[in-house]
């Protein structure tokens, strides 16, 4: 486990001397981590913090979720008077309605999709699968209810078994539909146990009948419709079974299994299905979800100072020498703030402090990751960082179990990981892939790289420094792989004689070496292009490329030569990458550089040297 940095060993510090009263935060302009501290508001999300006068659950407005709208020419009319608004305001993140006027759940609508309500389940199923409130307005138009609504209910939580599902009933007022209207109302009520709530437009309209207008089925004010479905709805928990206290401490329903508790605390945290699950297989991992967990037989141990032995639900532990590391400020804040170390709810608040504010890049990355094996790997790489053997391992296995537990926590599916999601509800800011396919780039086609030869007549000749008789066509490998990577990744145009002339004004040019190594990690601070060196490492160059990044790599072998090339892409298995050749004399004909696969033992019997990671800033 990685050690606390200097700065957060000062925030723990004056942390530790304060005493923590317990306030609410006031609203209205943009706080800083300082305002945070010295209103000792010791649980919050520095990334949007919503504080609450008191630990009662708020409902809609505790976490936000996705809400399907299947029905008929109510629902239209529910829509054209702003039901969308009105649930954003409750926030919802995202509404979908699918409506169509005559529809009933066997007959086909008139307008909009013109398809019955079962088909329109079938259409929207990805959408219902990631939302936690279904609202149903069907039962004006004749249709066989008695058998009908309890299927259809039956379908719903077949492709969501955890979504809520609110159903509005008849409220019409006319004779040639009043044993309709019954049957579909007397349904319901037999069935309201598998409802979170139903609508009782019945009783609205019986007691005010001039909500309904002179055709005597459609409301005269679907505003009162839009109200009367909200206030409902308002009554629902859809927060997971979280509470938040005034001092932004969540609380998690302890009726719920550990790893639901555990998912409920991340999502109403703001993380997606897919996000959620990556840190939750790492967790288990470590700890088998449980918060007294202690390395070595030492399950229940609160000794802050000891060395070398994990701690908790992430195995937060005091390494290389300090006794005040990661386990001690664990503790430490625990018994700092009146709470209980060994609770898991404790531990889940401290566990998003401590990667909020220690592990800031971590977070980031966290938040862009929109698969499976990108937000494991973040977690297991950047923030757990256990042993080396330990994370091969991992690595391999933890996209497999995360794929059960997306199923068994969110009912989605997916792939193993390796691959775009496109089931995962995306983060407010996903991370961009460029043109990138899922395990790379290619040189023709779809997915394609911008693509240089060193050895283009247009350049070719043309000089690379002061170094006699070297020019770019001879000597400008490595310039060349930089002005692919950068134009690839950032959309500008940039040309090998563009990159020449930056490393030779830079300081990068070296008449016995080429490139200097120094540029491929220079190159971040004039192009918008992360860069990192990865030595070696060629799992970490295939976790780049399946990023959507591109990876430079430096070779002195019998077939590659003394030479630098871009790794574009990974094989399915991993085992294999791809390259773009700027030598297109190697790359074109020859070995073909460009085309054919190498295995990671050929590629590292080439002498690989070093390699360059990049990913776009943007």
């Amino acid at each position: 486990m990685k050690k606390l940095t200097i700065l957060s060993a000062f925030i723990y510090a004056i942390l530790s001397v304060v005493p923590i009263p317990v306030f609410a935060l006031e609203t209205g302009s943009e706080q800083t981590t300082q305002d945070f501290i010295k209103k000792d508001i010791l649980y919050y999300d520095p990334n949007g913090v919503e504080c609450v006068e008191n630990s009662e659950k708020t409902g809609l407005n505790q976490s936000s979720t996705n809400a399907f709208i299947v029905g008929d020419s109510l629902a239209v009319g529910m829509q054209s008077a702003g039901i969308e608004n009105l649930l954003s305001a409750e926030n919802v993140s995202n509404v979908k309605i699918d409506a169509s006027t005559g529809r009933s759940i066997n007959g086909s609508g008139s307008d909009g999709s013109k398809t019955n309500a079962i088909r329109a389940l079938k259409d929207n199923e990805r959408f219902i699968e990631k939302s936690g409130l279904v609202v149903v307005i069907l039962g004006s138009n004749p249709d066989n209810y008695k058998n009908g609504i309890p299927a259809y209910l039956a379908k719903i939580k077949n492709i969501n078994s955890k979504a809520k599902v609110v159903w509005v009933n008849v409220g019409t007022n006319r004779e040639d539909l009043d044993s309709n209207k019954k049957i579909v109302n007397k349904t319901l009520e037999e069935n309201k146990e598998k409802l979170a709530g139903i609508v009782d437009w019945n009783e609205a309209t019986n007691k005010d009948p001039s909500l309904v207008s002179a055709d005597k089925v459609h409301p005269s004010n679907y505003n009162a419709l839009n109200k009367l479905t909200i206030e409902n709805i308002k009554k629902l928990d859809l927060s997971g079974g979280i509470t938040k206290g005034a001092d932004g401490f969540l609380t998690t329903d302890k009726k719920m299994k550990p790893e639901e508790r555990i998912y409920s605390f991340l999502i109403a945290k703001g993380l997606s299905p897919i996000q959620a699950v990556g840190w939750i297989v790492n967790i288990k991992e470590e700890s088998g979800y449980r918060p007294e967990a202690g390395e070595f037989g030492s399950d229940g141990n609160l000794d802050k100072t000891v060395l070398n032995v994990g701690f908790g639900l992430i195995q937060w532990t005091n390494t290389g020498g300090n006794t005040q590391g990661r386990r001690y400020q664990a503790i430490n804040k625990a018994e700092k703030t009146g709470k209980d170390p060994l609770d898991m709810d404790y531990q889940l608040n401290y566990m998003w402090f401590d990667i909020t504010n220690n592990y800031k890049n971590v977070y980031k990355k966290l938040k862009n990751a929109n698969t499976i094996y990108e937000a494991q790997k973040v977690i297991l790489y950047d923030y757990e960082n256990p042993a080396e053997i330990n994370k091969i391992r991992r690595d391999k296995t933890q996209p497999i179990e995360a794929k059960k537990l997306l199923k068994q926590l969110a009912n989605l599916n997916t792939t193993t990981g390796f691959e775009d999601d496109q089931n995962c509800i995306p983060s407010s800011k996903s991370s961009k892939r460029n043109n990138a396919g899922e395990y790379g780039w290619e040189i023709k086609g779809n997915n394609k790289l911008v693509y240089y030869k060193q050895d283009d007549a247009k350049w070719s000749n043309k000089p690379y420094g002061n170094c006699p008789g070297q020019t770019i066509g001879t000597s400008a490998c490595g310039a060349t792989s930089l002005a692919m990577v950068v134009s690839t990744l950032t959309g500008e145009n940039l040309t090998p004689p563009d990159l020449v002339k930056w490393a030779v004004e830079n300081g990068f040019r070296q008449c016995s070496q080429g490139t200097d190594w120094r540029a491929f990690t220079a190159v971040s601070n004039d192009y918008e292009v992360d860069s990192t060196e990865i030595g070696k490492n060629l799992d970490m160059a295939r976790e780049t490329l399946m990023s959507g990044g591109l990876v430079i790599a430096s070779f002195n072998g019998e077939r590659f030569g003394n030479h630098f090339m871009v790794v574009r892409k990974v094989s399915e298995d991993g085992n294999s990458f791809y390259f773009a050749d700027p030598y297109s004399g190697r790359g074109e004909k020859g070995i073909k550089t460009n085309y054919n696969s190498f295995t990671r033992e050929e590629i590292i019997k080439e002498n690989l040297l070093n390699m360059w990671a990049y990913e776009s800033k943007n």
